[in-house]
């Protein structure tokens, strides 16, 4: 992707950026970039002047907690984190800490000795996928529920396996059901990946899908990988914790992962962490002997960590555990404060929808569709089938006049920034998602005025 050359130099005003020519940045719809495309607009915002709303990319836009930022000044200026390498698989008062903040908010159990670190959410799907790959050699390809995170894809593919995608847009419930048993049954998978809340629909899978999902792992020995990397960003308006439902609920072996770049507002840190289940720490896997030189995905962990990164920031790790400790002790309020990228969610929904654009909402299942018969599952509420988009972080819509890569242009012409579903691995046509991330109520009132130009 080539960026805008001088032409654009000058600084110009929020009112003329309709008048500039988007057509150097070669945006290409069948190969689009979000990473080139995100530094594009960098460099137009920082060699013009020009203010784009940005909604582009899933930046966290409250205020980082002042918590993390002086524990981890306080770690540095004493010294000991700067000259010692950090625990390649995370301090103990991290994956303490991070094991109560996830008990709090599931319905699982999780304990230190469950949790890895790493440099971010994006490196612990690498390490899951790298992981259910590793149990079973023979196994050729991971199947990926989607729209979703560009990079888990790319790292599937980096691995050397096959990519099968389903689009959650248009099959849920048992149709979602019966599409995973297919793939299943048809090709030599080796682990199912998808995102709760996912990026970018914001919709969670429900009970009744995720205990399908679960007898279904188990029946074909697939290993499910569940992206909890927005764990806290489900808020109620009252900021009382939302306890998300998940695949550890139905089944003892599995890999999750877990983010603090968007619920503390730390992403330039870099720390995530990689869950793996009792279930999977209790067995041995022979197949992983040849890559990793163990038998146990314990140690494959590890290994795989220090490997690639040598452990994550060390000075971070503590600001991280320190602030989880506060939270988990009720000093901070995580939800209450999260709770205003749903506040914004909602704003921007009604003024989409006031100026003509449509909200892309899951397709609601058929009636008439098979059911597929589910054992031990006879205590979920069949009203819990399905979970509706929430309002949070990320808020895809459409116009009926416009393909996706071309209201993509039209908004970008207009000074706001969304990226295109197709580049999320959707086959819907027409829509956009927008992160709400930077997006303030101010800059959303912008939004509503450059709409005039529309």
């Amino acid at each position: 992707m080539t960026v805008a050359n001088n032409t654009l130099v000058q600084k110009k005003s929020d009112a003329n950026l309709s008048s500039f020519s988007f057509k150097s940045l070669n945006l290409d719809p069948k190969n689009f970039n979000v990473e080139d495309f995100w530094q594009a607009i960098d460099h137009l915002e920082n060699t013009t002047g020009a203010q784009f709303i940005r909604m582009d990319f899933g930046v966290p836009g409250l205020r980082t907690l002042p918590n993390c930022i002086d524990v981890q000044k306080s770690n540095i200026s004493n010294g000991i984190t700067a000259r010692a390498y950090p625990p390649h698989i995370g301090t103990e008062s991290l994956r303490r800490e991070m094991s109560v903040f996830i008990n709090d908010r599931t319905h699982l159990r999780f304990t230190k000795k469950n949790l890895f670190a790493t440099c971010g959410g994006t490196q612990a799907l690498y390490v899951a996928q790298a992981l259910a790959s590793g149990i079973q050699n023979n196994k050729d390809s991971i199947l990926y529920l989607t729209p979703g995170y560009p990079p888990m894809l790319s790292q599937g593919k980096s691995l050397g396996k096959k990519i099968l995608c389903i689009d959650t847009t248009f099959y849920r419930d048992n149709e979602l059901v019966e599409q995973i048993q297919e793939h299943f049954a048809q090709h030599k998978i080796a682990a199912i990946v998808w995102a709760s809340p996912s990026n970018p629909l914001w919709s969670i899978l429900s009970p009744k899908e995720l205990a399908a999902i679960a007898q279904l792992c188990e029946k074909y020995q697939v290993t499910p990988i569940e992206d909890m990397t927005y764990l806290g960003m489900l808020t109620q308006d009252n900021g009382n914790i939302f306890k998300i439902p998940s695949i550890g609920q139905f089944t003892s072996k599995y890999l999750m992962v877990f983010s603090s770049s968007k619920i503390l507002s730390y992403a330039g840190e870099r720390i995530g962490l990689i869950g793996i289940s009792d279930g999977l720490q209790h067995e041995t896997y022979p197949d992983l002997e040849h890559l990793f030189s163990t038998q146990s995905i314990q140690k494959a962990c590890a290994t795989f960590i220090f490997n690639t990164t040598a452990g994550a920031p060390h000075s971070a790790q503590h600001a991280v555990a320190d602030t989880l400790k506060k939270i988990n002790n009720r000093e901070i309020n995580i939800e209450l404060e999260l709770n205003r990228y749903t506040t914004r969610s909602k704003f921007f929904k009604k003024l989409l929808t006031a100026s003509g654009f449509t909200l892309l909402e899951q397709k609601p299942p058929l009636a008439n569709h098979k059911v597929i018969p589910l054992t031990n599952v006879n205590h979920l509420n069949p009203a819990h089938s399905i979970y509706l988009p929430n309002d949070g972080f990320y808020v895809c819509f459409y116009h009926k006049n416009y393909t996706s890569f071309e209201l993509t242009l039209k908004l970008l012409n207009l000074g706001i920034t969304v990226l295109p579903l197709s580049s999320f691995h959707s086959g819907h046509t027409q829509g956009v998602r927008a992160c709400v991330g930077r997006a303030s109520i101010k800059a959303l009132n912008q939004f509503k005025n450059r709409l005039h130009n529309f």
